[in-house]
């Protein structure tokens, strides 16, 4: 039996992340809530999103504006430097991004 260990498609895939942070210009007194929003509004029910409560994240596919054939996951949370007045959009599966990508993902997230 040949051995796979040189074929790249027997090995197992890594699950890399590459994290954009988004300033959003959140208003009011209260600081932003993303749980509070995303509950509020139903995002968590409609699919294909899903709500993580462990890691209070919100995930969903996004089309990549260079290639709309393709999507990727994200992971949308708090930023934890920064929990008032920013989000982490996390992009699973991918180790770089075109700044067309980014900048579309940034819009959509």
């Amino acid at each position: 039996m040949p051995s796979l260990e040189g074929d790249p498609a027997a090995r197992p895939r890594r699950r890399v992340e590459l994290e954009l942070p988004l300033d959003a210009p959140f208003s009011g007194a209260a600081p932003f809530d993303l749980e509070a929003a995303v509950c509020s509004h139903g995002l968590f029910m409609m699919a294909p999103n899903r709500w993580d409560p462990a890691s209070r994240a919100l995930l969903r596919p996004l089309r990549l504006a260079s290639d709309l054939a393709a999507s990727l996951v994200v992971r949308v949370s708090r930023h934890p430097a920064r929990p008032s007045d920013a989000l982490l959009v996390s992009v699973l599966g991918a180790d770089a991004l075109s700044p067309l990508d980014q900048g579309s993902i940034l819009v959509s997230a």
